[in-house]
């Protein structure tokens, strides 16, 4: 193909490009394709949730609430205790830990006491319990009631909140439209980081000396950012117990009938609870640990656990060693928001657009991506690498994050999914910890405070000229511990990778048809009715 265009001297240039090649046709029809079957299924997801109960709505409103509250203090947990309260990054680190291993400890244990007071009791006392907690950490100045809070009050309101709020999806939706109910779950608690990454600058630069009221002092709530930024969560959430007020209990709308008196007192018998899910839980460890597909997703979740918790780090360890490496007007809020936001655009389009891809594959190739992140904070010493790091390392998340769940809903026994995924969460419930620990470990070592942000640099600071902060070190030690995740896939993968699922004998045949008229011997064959056959149809097919 020539191309022809006038040069600058006024004399014509002819250029040669070769047509497409019929592969790259064929890639970008494909693209396409998929991007518009993005847009249809998007469409018909909400026209699925025309008809569903404004509970639904109610808890997607809750989670908005219940995420802005919560990634507002996450981000800035460890920069308030240390300036707030004096304590070193190690012991700011170490309680960023355990608040977060509490937070799933309490979650793990307190199931029953969610089965006696039922969805609407729940919310509402998990969100009354997280607006106290929230409010009295901004208000307070004595240590040991902060660490109250966060080791007790704040995981007991997030065990009472957010699983409840995953039972009340599954009992205001159908098997047909629960997928995207529970994708739409997903995406506005990414709406809510967005906005506490945006608000987050407001409140710790724009207003450091918060409301400047005469008569109180500067740790004041009245005359501190970051206090208000917590107060504002603390009414969040008052909010959101206002919004469960307006919950009614619903039973699953998959039921053929609504359970008679006699049932719900039978349901709510504390000891049969307890002694029940106790049996359900020993026969499914016991079955699972017997199962070899288990044990080799057990070990790929113990390799990716370094890989996961790179995102302690962006509350942790990046708002402290932007703020001493870069001074304190660095955009801290406008660069985490980068994650969300990024997650919000591309997940759809990466899952539509890879969709035929191989689970284990695209999370063993998108771990590469986000591993390698840290290493632009190693090479590049300035303002603008942070946001290098949050973009390659959102890349990689967009990548294999969503088939993270493909990957393990596809090797689980039928039946077993739930344990399945809660014994797969345990790795990574370990490991909030020691990263915590590690993270102040690491900043205390590297990159210690050397000024305060009331008299030191507001404006960046050369980093080349301090000796102060150490950041090649601290982010290349984060970076090599991140890395061995997809380096231990590619080592073991030959062992690791699930076993391919037998086809039915008449697959092709099963492709061809519609959900209605599926061959009654692939059924048999798979175990399933009609209902259910094209979701384990696609989860060992595609």
């Amino acid at each position: 193909v020539e191309l022809r265009r006038r040069g600058a001297d006024g004399r014509d240039e002819t250029r040669t490009r070769e047509p497409r090649s019929a592969k790259e046709r064929r890639i970008a029809k494909m693209v396409g394709k998929n991007l518009k079957s993005v847009v249809e299924e998007v469409r018909a997801g909400f026209g699925s949730l025309r008809d569903a109960p404004r509970e639904l709505w109610l808890i997607f409103a809750l989670k908005v609430a219940e995420s802005f509250a919560y990634f507002s203090m996450s981000t800035v947990l460890t920069l308030y205790l240390t300036d707030e309260f004096g304590l070193t990054d190690l012991q700011a680190g170490t309680a960023y830990g355990w608040w977060g291993t509490l937070t799933s400890l309490f979650g793990f244990v307190m199931g029953p006491a969610i089965d006696l007071l039922g969805v609407k009791r729940s919310l509402c006392l998990g969100f009354l319990v997280s607006a106290c907690a929230r409010v009295l950490c901004a208000i307070t100045q004595n240590v040991s009631v902060m660490y109250v809070m966060l080791m007790v009050a704040l995981p007991v309101g997030g065990a009472l909140g957010i699983p409840v709020m995953v039972i009340g999806i599954k009992q205001c939706t159908t098997p047909g439209n629960r997928g995207f109910a529970f994708g739409l779950f997903y995406t506005v608690m990414n709406v809510a980081a967005l906005a506490s990454g945006l608000v987050l600058d407001f409140f710790r630069v724009r207003i450091r000396h918060g409301l400047g009221w005469e008569g109180f002092s500067e740790h004041s709530v009245y005359n501190n950012g970051l206090r208000l930024l917590l107060l504002l969560g603390g009414f969040v959430s008052a909010g959101g117990a206002l919004v469960a007020l307006r919950f009614r209990e619903l039973g699953n709308l998959e039921s053929d009938h609504d359970s008679d008196a006699g049932n719900s007192e039978e349901k709510f018998k504390a000891r049969e609870i307890v002694g029940g899910a106790l049996k359900t839980t020993y026969q499914s460890v016991k079955s699972l640990l017997s199962s070899k597909e288990f044990l080799k997703f057990l070990i790929v979740c113990l390799i990716t656990v370094n890989l996961k918790t790179i995102f302690r780090h962006l509350d942790a360890t990046l708002p402290k060693y932007q703020i001493r490496a870069f001074g304190c007007n660095t955009p801290v809020g406008l660069i985490y928001s980068i994650n969300p936001f990024m997650i919000i655009v591309l997940v759809p389009i990466v899952s539509a657009v890879t969709r035929n891809f191989n689970h284990f594959d695209m999370i063993h190739k998108g771990s590469y991506i986000s591993a390698l992140s840290p290493f632009w904070m190693v090479f590049i010493q300035r303002e603008w690498a942070p946001v290098l790091f949050v973009v390659f390392l959102s890349l990689g998340e967009a990548i294999w994050s969503p088939r993270w769940y493909d990957y393990s809903m596809s090797v689980a026994p039928a039946g077993q999914e739930g344990a399945f995924s809660a014994l797969s969460a345990a790795p990574v419930f370990m490991a909030k910890l020691p990263t915590g620990i590690l993270s102040g470990y690491l900043l205390q070592t590297f990159c210690p405070e050397s000024y305060s942000c009331d008299d030191g640099p507001t404006q960046p600071v050369d980093p080349f000229e301090s000796s102060t902060c150490n950041g090649k070190s601290l982010w290349y030690i984060i970076g090599m511990l991140t890395l061995t995740s997809p380096l231990l896939l590619l080592v073991f993968q030959r062992w690791l990778r699930p076993a391919t699922y037998e086809r039915p004998p008449d697959y092709d045949s099963v492709r061809s048809q519609e959900a209605g008229d599926t061959p009654s011997s692939a059924k048999a064959i798979l175990g399933v009715e009609d209902g259910e056959f094209e979701i384990r149809h696609f989860v060992h097919h595609t």
